[in-house]
């Protein structure tokens, strides 16, 4: 409940805590929670609590495994476990969950435990809902899937933070997989992403830019944050403290927009429909970041040649027709469209592939004559490769999506034509897919 209540969630659509206004839990700490289910898993293994010679001999086991189950969750689930601790956590809680599904036969129903008063008294202080009566099989698998998905989750501490695009990578991933992942999953990918602060999406950002217009470029060099301003007004600055200021400066417009930077991450740790929605919102923070960075490249270039024309604008030209592309696909994957609006939406689609083609051709031969200089000095140019593989690879990506986005128009077109002959459809079939 505290790690989704952090989260950015919507009640009623993505989760409804059924929990009517009581508190559960809270009086106790985890540590007291764990103490206890040690202290029971003793006494079972001991034979303290009963007769053990009377019990069925598979009946220990299988409470030793919900008590060991009930352990390891409880401790997964706490909002105050170190990172290092999480990852593994989330491995212990599935082992014994099999062993649960195996050992259910052994148990009885007590249909006494549940009181229909005491189920109206607590449903008094809300509106009405409906009793939520779930049979073992539907338990066991949605506890099954938060496993997994939260073990899914967690896994965005082995991919890191030294590669954004491996991390937005991994979160599209993450954020598509079907059936979709519950909230509490995706609260824990917002808590692994947001808790570390302001500073890692400052991170986050340079690290961007660095991937795809400034690999091995003095305008992100760590050393350029170490210069102060002088003290003398007379005095001028150094160089690389006003390429500093400049790129802070374009760093502040794109973080604090609505909808900016920082939204784009927020917006991949919620749900498809949300998502879609919200990179409408990107794709507008993401223009106005553009027309930013027009005004800020020409003095940039000024402090720094080595570069493209244009670097932050063509950065923010490109991020924005990613976030059309993807808005325009997901429209496809929920059904946005009518039958009639596919053939338009697939030209739509292949019109915004081939320009965002056309951008990053344009990037490559910076990116070669750069590669080509830092060779020329004997510098380390690993970095400045990496970007040139990185740029073939969406060229590819962007080309393949414009070419699959023609011949989909193309089928889209045909369907909503009146029936032909076979020979003629057969025709029309050739000549509309001639380029």
């Amino acid at each position: 409940m505290h790690r989704i209540g952090r989260s950015q969630y919507y009640e009623e659509e993505d989760f409804s805590t059924h929990t009517y206004n009581r508190d559960l839990g809270d009086k106790w700490s985890r540590e007291v929670i764990l103490r206890d289910l040690d202290t029971a898993m003793v006494h079972l293994e001991e034979g303290k609590v009963w007769d053990t010679t009377s019990m069925h001999e598979k009946l220990i086991p299988a409470l030793l495994s919900r008590l060991r189950f009930r352990r390891d969750l409880v401790t997964a689930m706490d909002v105050d476990t170190s990172l290092e601790r999480v990852q593994r956590n989330w491995a212990n809680v599935d082992d014994d969950l099999q062993t649960t599904q195996e050992t259910f036969p052994l148990g009885k129903p007590v249909e006494e435990a549940f009181s229909m008063k005491i189920q109206r008294r607590l449903t008094s202080t809300v509106p009405p809902r409906p009793i939520i009566a779930l049979r073992f099989d539907e338990a066991f698998n949605l506890m099954a899937k938060l496993c997994s998905d939260c073990k899914e989750a967690v896994r965005m501490l082995e991919v890191g933070t030294e590669s954004v695009e491996r991390l937005k990578a991994f979160l599209w991933a993450f954020n598509g997989r079907q059936p979709e992942p519950l909230p509490y999953a995706k609260a824990c990918v917002s808590a692994l992403l947001f808790d570390f602060g302001q500073e890692t999406f400052d991170h986050f950002f340079r690290r961007d830019l660095s991937e795809l217009i400034f690999p091995n470029d003095m305008a992100l060099d760590p050393i350029n944050w170490t210069f102060e301003a002088p003290r003398n007004p007379r005095v001028k600055p150094d160089p690389r403290y006003e390429l500093a200021c400049t790129i802070d400066l374009f760093m502040r417009k794109a973080m604090q927009d609505i909808g900016g930077y920082v939204d784009f991450f927020r917006a991949l740790c919620s749900n498809r429909c949300r998502l879609r929605r919200t990179l409408c919102h990107v794709l507008i923070a993401m223009d106005d970041i553009q027309r930013e960075a027009e005004g800020i490249d020409p003095d940039i270039r000024t402090l720094s040649a080595d570069m493209s024309d244009y670097p932050l604008a063509t950065w923010s030209y490109h991020q924005k027709l990613r976030v059309m592309e993807w808005i325009v696909q997901l429209g496809f994957e929920l059904d946005v469209y009518l039958p009639d609006e596919l053939a338009g939406m697939y030209w739509w689609l292949a019109e915004i592939t081939s320009t965002r083609a056309a951008l990053l051709e344009h990037l490559r031969p910076f990116l070669r004559r750069r590669h080509a200089a830092l060779l020329q000095r004997n510098t380390d140019a690993v970095e400045t490769e990496q970007t040139m593989l990185f740029v073939d690879s969406l060229i590819s990506n962007a080309k393949g999506t414009h070419h699959l986005a023609q011949a989909l128009t193309s089928v889209s077109n045909l369907s909503r034509e009146p029936f032909l002959p076979v020979t003629d459809r057969a025709l029309a079939v050739h000549t509309t897919l001639l380029p």
